[in-house]
């Protein structure tokens, strides 16, 4: 089976029957085929651009960072904090200040050391959270049989394995419904910022004008368990077998043409166009400039 059109609708205003600000809408076939065939012939960029902004304002809860005063406070559930608590009070009554002075500022360093080590992991976490840039697979399918080519000497295992169909649903089921996603983030993710490093945007990982009409419409709240029975890929097994996933692409539409709905595939072959792909795509300006920044000058020492 084709893997899924990249692009996912995001609720255009048809008929003038405007989602809620903020709200996810799925786009039906009859919708999606009524925008191509409209004189826009997709949507406008002061659309999508109005579009993004109103999607932004509903994005799904990201980690949240701890407060440094609640960092501190933390420090001090260790038994050995308790301790040297207990040996602060019992040198301030036999009147050793300088040891009690001396216990209280180890207490603070400790105390400060731990807040700075706790918020870097909570920024590094946060970090990470937002750090995939895009997903693939080295889809091959071998079956089990050829699989276990391999089983005396891993180096005769058949590389890859069959995980194109269930990919984007398996992202968007731990991406998006877990929260580290939003939807606009898995659009880019799963199409935009492949076609832009392809060089090949906005022909693809787009709705636009002059783009090609390849659309993956999504529903939000469908159930899936994924199985080696159901699946479409011919291979007797799949990596995500049991799995059950919420949220998955109910109809594909490929140059215009509904080739996927509910599970009925229509697709033509031969009916693949090649894509060309141009050389040094636009962040190579970006490149070259950083390059030219570093450049080695003379110094004239005379």
């Amino acid at each position: 089976m084709a893997e899924p059109s990249p692009s996912v609708s995001t609720a255009p205003e048809i008929a003038g029957n405007s989602p809620p600000r903020g709200a996810w809408h799925a786009l039906t076939v009859e919708e999606a085929l009524r925008l191509l065939d409209s004189d826009q012939g997709g949507l406008s960029a002061s659309v999508a651009e109005d579009r993004l902004a109103r999607y932004g304002e509903n994005r799904l809860p990201h980690r949240e960072t701890t407060s440094a005063w609640v960092l501190y406070l933390r420090q001090f559930k260790s038994p050995l904090v308790y301790l040297l608590l207990a040996a602060t009070v019992v040198s301030v009554f036999v009147g050793d200040w300088t040891d009690a002075a001396f216990i209280f500022v180890v207490l603070q360093v400790n105390a400060v050391i731990g807040v700075i080590q706790e918020w870097r992991a909570e920024q590094s976490a946060a970090a990470l959270d937002r750090m995939l840039q895009t997903t693939a697979t080295d889809h091959c399918c071998f079956c089990a049989p050829q699989k276990r080519m391999g089983h005396n000497n891993f180096t005769q295992i058949p590389n890859g394995t069959g995980g194109v169909e269930d990919r984007m649903h398996v992202l968007w089921h731990h991406g998006v419904n877990s929260g580290r996603l939003t939807m606009n983030e898995f659009v880019a993710i799963t199409s935009t910022n492949a076609a832009k490093i392809f060089n090949i945007y906005p022909r693809k990982g787009s709705i636009s004008v002059g783009a090609d009409a390849d659309i993956a419409i999504w529903d939000p709240e469908k159930e899936r368990t994924i199985s080696k029975d159901t699946h479409h890929q011919n291979v007797d097994f799949n990596i995500f077998e049991g799995m059950t996933v919420k949220g998955i692409n109910t109809v594909t539409i490929s140059q215009g043409k509904v080739v996927y709905q509910d599970g009925d595939i229509r697709t033509e072959r031969g009916a693949g166009r090649y894509v060309d792909r141009p050389t040094f795509a636009p962040y190579y300006e970006a490149v070259k400039r950083q390059r030219a920044a570093k450049e080695p000058v003379a110094v004239d020492r005379m």
